[in-house]
């Protein structure tokens, strides 16, 4: 986190008539939002703008903004600088992320950054329909992928071979 100092703006200054050009320059200038900011921020008509530059500078944002923040058009964009100053994005959210266009990209930076993934989350990755190509680049990460999916992706490909004979019940691999 940012070793700034730590400048508050009031609540107050919602209600003024400019407030979006007022706090969209607050946060350009490196100042943080307190954490109920956040939240009234998320109602104005400039939160993307707002919310890339808290990220940009290095800022934490609440898991409730961040839930808010996968709708907005440049979500991916956000999220991709809020991960580069280390902080662990929260399971609900990166669940959200799954669904997303920008899933892959998104997982794999998250890895490069040094996160580990939970089993869970692999799990939901297991379910996405580019999984293996996504746990292939978090291998080339460096990710070690946990036993559970080791053995699922193993039975995914062994189902999937060419190689396989109808023998029974059971298949036969060449």
């Amino acid at each position: 986190m940012k070793t700034k100092t730590d400048v508050k703006i009031s609540l107050k200054t919602f209600l003024l008539p400019n407030a979006d050009k007022l706090i969209e320059e607050y946060v350009a200038n490196g100042n943080r939002l307190s954490p109920r900011a956040q939240l009234k921020a998320l109602e104005l008509p400039n939160a993307p703008e707002i919310f890339y530059d808290l990220a940009k500078h290095g800022w934490d944002i609440r898991a409730t903004a961040l839930l808010k923040i996968l709708e907005f058009p440049n979500a991916d964009k956000i999220i991709a600088e809020y991960i580069k100053y280390d902080f662990n994005l929260p399971y609900d959210v990166l669940k959200k992320i799954f669904k997303q266009p920008y899933a892959e990209k998104i997982i794999k930076d998250y890895v490069a950054q040094g996160w580990d993934l939970t089993i869970r989350t692999e799990l939901q990755i297991l379910e996405l329909p580019n999984a293996a190509k996504i746990f292939a680049e978090l291998i080339k990460c460096g990710h070690t992928l946990s036993k559970t999916i080791q053995l699922k992706l193993l039975k995914q490909m062994a189902a999937q071979s060419p190689l396989r004979k109808k023998s029974g019940k059971t298949y036969v691999l060449d």
